[in-house]
């Protein structure tokens, strides 16, 4: 039954195959057609950056990098977030994790800013797998889960978070939890027609039974891996699989054949200036050259192996070292700009102070303005009504007078009248 299965899943993968490459003649002929500088290119130069990225990083980055210019001078959101997220995938290969990082994490603030749940997803994703590989699996399954809460729906987005998931469950040793997450990926790329991680996802199912000492399915998943990493030009996942299908051979003592695989992927690896692969394959040739007697091959392999070592030891002590540096820097930077935020606050702080003074001085006198003023109106109101007073009082002592003039006038004239004849 599963090798039914594993046969439909083959098919299927072969006719992708044949799909991608016809898609990307296509893609690469509306580019050359499409010479304008608008979001149309910009969809174009991602979409094939996406699709030649296992192949071709360089050229992947290329037009990654033509995607973001372009996005930038014309104020595409979307084109730019996407752009980034395609060259966090070229830096998290060369080693250059907080390059890596820094994109994405800007990528995110677009997507989220632009309310793009697809683009979220996508970009969430991504940082699982940037955290899976800093291996911080507590952070990479925060940003998973948050991935699928945002029901994307693309394939390869999906099926990346069930892939990181089941190499997340793989070493914790959840073999059954990883093998099931790794069936999900295969049979979401299977629904959406996208084989785009399928040799990842075979190569993690060949490693975990590897794991259990299981060599035969193993080495039968290797081997699917780097058919269809051949047919895809996954060149990336090709020599993993070889590595891998070396280590395989090496437990069953062929060495022949393991070797010759070894020596192939060296090639590869040196053409890619992949230097861990390199690290791995000298390792793994050494041991051949050991079990067959060779030693002083094996001694020249494990010196280059350790001078390997030793400068990729020496270049990631240099770049913790400039990190420092430049985080030094930072620091202070952020300290002189504390301090002059601080100084800016004092003086604002002194402008409101002095500020709210003189609007209470204002008010103040303002009070104290209408209140002498109303009491002056008072005043003038009260000396108004006093001299009306004294005038009516006036008017009556007048009226009061000339009262008494008139009687004693009547009283005198019958007197004077009457006082004559007397007399």
């Amino acid at each position: 039954m599963k090798k039914l299965i594993w046969l439909v899943v083959f098919q299927s993968i072969t006719l992708t195959m044949l799909g991608q490459l016809r898609t990307i003649d296509s893609l690469t002929t509306e580019l050359t057609k499409n010479s304008t500088q608008d979001r149309r290119r910009v969809d174009i130069l991602n979409e094939l950056s996406l699709c030649i990225f296992k192949s071709n990083p360089e050229k992947s980055l290329h037009y990654a990098e033509e995607a973001l210019t372009i996005s930038s001078k014309i104020n595409f959101a979307k084109g730019k977030a996407t752009a980034e997220n395609n060259m966090s995938f070229y830096f998290l290969m060369t080693g250059e994790s907080e390059k890596s990082l820094q994109l994405v994490l800007d990528a995110l603030q677009i997507a989220e800013r632009e309310q793009t749940r697809e683009l979220q997803a996508e970009t969430c994703s991504i940082l699982g797998v940037i955290y899976y590989n800093q291996q911080s699996h507590t952070k990479a399954l925060q940003f998973l889960m948050k991935a699928l809460e945002m029901k994307p729906a693309s394939s390869i987005v999906s099926s990346r978070v069930f892939n990181i998931m089941g190499s997340i469950a793989r070493d914790k040793k959840s073999y059954d939890s990883a093998l099931m997450h790794y069936e999900q990926a295969i049979r979401i790329m299977n629904e959406g027609h996208d084989d785009h991680l399928m040799p990842e996802v075979l190569n993690n199912i060949g490693t975990v039974y590897l794991r259990q000492g299981k060599l035969e399915p193993a080495l039968r998943y290797f081997r699917s891996c780097a058919s269809v990493a051949q047919t895809s030009g996954n060149r990336r996942a090709q020599v993993l699989s070889f590595i891998n299908i070396g280590g395989v051979l090496i437990e069953e003592k062929k060495f022949a054949e393991a070797e010759e695989l070894l020596a192939k992927s060296l090639a590869m690896a040196r053409e890619m200036k992949d230097k861990k692969k390199i690290l791995q394959i000298y390792l793994s040739l050494a041991t051949i050259k050991m079990e067959t007697g060779k030693f002083h091959d094996a001694h020249l392999l494990m010196t280059n192996h350790y001078a390997l070592r030793d400068s990729l030891l020496y270049a990631e002590r240099n770049r913790q070292i400039a990190e420092l540096e430049t985080r030094y820097e930072t620091e202070k930077k952020d300290q002189t700009i504390r301090a002059l935020q601080q100084e800016k606050q004092i003086q604002e702080l002194k402008q409101w102070y002095w500020l709210v003074v003189s609007l209470a001085l204002i008010v103040a006198f303002g009070v104290f303005y209408f209140l002498q003023r109303f009491h002056h109106k008072k005043v003038v109101s009260l000396l108004e009504t006093q001299k009306i007073l004294n005038q009516k009082l006036q008017e009556s002592d007048q009226l009061k007078s000339k009262f008494f003039a008139n009687i004693s006038h009547e009283f005198r004239t019958p007197l004077t009248l009457i006082l004559a004849p007397i007399e």
